[in-house]
């Protein structure tokens, strides 16, 4: 008897636009890796089965900033990963070792899942999913990086480097971004930017100096204050980190911890990082596809 699935997922290409399923019909859609990529791009929809509620993912991850989907069409899939075509992410797909990862891409897609259904009925336990899904893909996004190298001294010395002082996974990811994404202009140069609208001004203004705070006045890119901050997307680890020690951890160090009198409402603060975060994850993995695509 097969186990008890918490969240199974439903394909929309199917129903709504019959050009994009033919183009992926005779692809591995039974794959886990498409799921995480149709999950992210907004193509599915997600069944809860413990209440049998079904969770609607129209977001599209693929666009920075990310943005709902209206109409679905080939460009969706083919935007991230450009300059290639959905036949050739379909090749990609089917090569042999992206069915040995199989349990990881199942193991991000229930977490994706999780996130989605905690998304706006509690922000703050959608944070944790993001941290989760960062925790496992700061090692496995690096490997498959490398693993598509040509140049097997290349590879070693990229790998060498990688490993030079990293005081964790997360240690190991922040020296692989900055090296695989280096000359990325968007990702170098762009900035996300974090709003603050609550109906309440002393929420705004509390929330808005404890994320300013957090971020560190030197890496601010911009500020209107009580209204918005903006930061690059290379400096968003940081910031992703810095939110799980300082709230949830309470390390003790020289940067003060977040308490509930400065946060207010953890699910308001949260609401307002949570999807930038999941965005820049999804950009990541996109430019992976993309450069071990082009090593095919």
């Amino acid at each position: 008897m097969p186990s008890f699935q918490t969240y199974s997922f439903v394909d929309k290409t199917y129903k709504n636009h019959s050009l994009l399923a033919k183009n992926l019909q005779e692809g591995n859609n039974h794959l886990f890796e498409w799921k995480v990529i149709k999950l992210l791009l907004g193509l599915m929809d997600i069944n809860y089965n413990i209440d049998s509620q079904v969770i609607k993912q129209d977001m599209n991850y693929g666009y920075i900033p990310s943005q709902k989907n209206t109409v679905i069409t080939c460009n969706i899939i083919t935007n991230p990963i450009s300059p290639y075509t959905i036949k050739q992410l379909k090749s990609y797909l089917g090569s042999p070792i992206r069915f040995q990862n199989q349990a990881f891409y199942e193991d991000v897609a229930n977490e994706l899942a999780a996130y989605f259904h905690k998304k706006t009925i509690s922000p703050l336990a959608a944070f944790l999913h993001i941290y989760r899904i960062l925790e496992r893909i700061s090692y496995i996004f690096p490997l498959t990086y490398v693993s598509s190298a040509q140049n097997y001294t290349g590879t070693f010395t990229t790998l060498k480097n990688y490993f030079k002082n990293p005081e964790s996974e997360l240690g190991f990811f922040r020296v692989f971004l900055d090296d695989f994404l280096k000359t990325d202009v968007l990702f170098q140069s762009g900035n996300a930017n974090f709003l603050f609208q609550h109906t309440y001004p002393d929420i705004n203004e509390k929330q808005f100096k404890l994320l300013k705070r957090l971020i560190g006045n030197n890496k601010i890119a911009a500020e209107a204050p009580y209204n918005s901050i903006s930061i690059k997307y290379a400096d968003l680890l940081e910031l992703i980190i810095t939110l799980r020690n300082r709230y949830f951890h309470f390390k003790s160090a020289d940067v003060p911890n977040i308490t509930q009198k400065e946060i207010i409402e953890e699910d308001i603060f949260f609401a307002m990082l949570n999807d930038t975060f999941l965005n820049w994850i999804a950009y990541i993995f996109f430019k992976i596809i993309a450069h071990n695509m082009s090593r095919m």
